[in-house]
């Protein structure tokens, strides 16, 4: 079983955290604060002087380490997209030439994010339009990356007549929709562990887009 873990500043052993110029692990620990009251009250419902009351500061300590509630938002929605990409990257590198393979990697790899990161996912998803310019844009672009890296493999899926579907466009936000909503009801500990749901979306993918079985009469997305 893949235990549910928060997807945190990475901070070296020498004690320097990657992503920002703070150190000792306050980012980490001042994330975390606010990873969870906006999964629990969401963020517009949460203030600076809360998120320094959960830490045990004052908000003037909190100001000398992010100037801004929009900051901290940005922070982690930012290294849970750079997560996301990164992984949807490895799953092709690693799926080989089939796009039926290639898409139920990419399905199986997004929808692990979402059970490993269930609360940042969901903040990350639920309050991408609550980020100010540049930010909000920077996100939007790595998430037309993504998308376009789903609709790719099912166009070509198509092209080589492995897939059939209506829309290929329709289709892919379909795909990228389930995914998504695995943050909202996945339960960690609970009755499938998130492998077996990350394989039953590669599954789920490929029926989406009516994909051929392979010749040895396997399907690609089978866990």
């Amino acid at each position: 079983m893949t235990p549910e873990r928060p997807l945190r500043v990475v901070q070296a052993a020498n004690g320097a955290e990657h992503g920002n110029g703070n150190g000792g692990g306050t980012a980490s620990r001042i994330e975390g604060a606010a990873l969870e009251l906006f999964f629990e009250r969401g963020y517009k419902s949460t203030s600076m002087r809360d998120i320094a009351q959960a830490l045990g500061i004052t908000a003037a300590a909190l100001y000398n380490h992010y100037p801004s509630k929009d900051q901290i938002l940005f922070s982690m929605v930012q290294r849970l997209h750079q997560e996301l990409e990164t992984a949807l990257i490895t799953a092709l590198e690693n799926a080989g030439a089939d796009p039926r393979d290639r898409l139920a990697a990419l399905a199986r790899a997004h929808a692990m994010i979402h059970t490993q990161y269930r609360k940042d996912a969901h903040v990350a998803n639920s309050e991408i339009f609550s980020l100010l310019e540049p930010g909000r844009s920077e996100i939007v672009e790595s998430r037309q990356r993504m998308r376009d890296s789903f609709q790719a493999e099912i166009v070509e899926g198509v092209r080589r007549e492995l897939f059939r579907v209506d829309d290929a466009t329709v289709t892919t936000f379909a795909i990228i929709n389930m995914g998504i909503r695995v943050a909202e009801w996945f339960v960690p500990g609970g009755r499938l562990a998130a492998e077996e749901v990350a394989g039953i979306h590669a599954d789920l993918a490929l029926r989406m887009v009516g994909a051929k079985p392979k010749r040895n009469g396997g399907a690609s997305g089978k866990r």
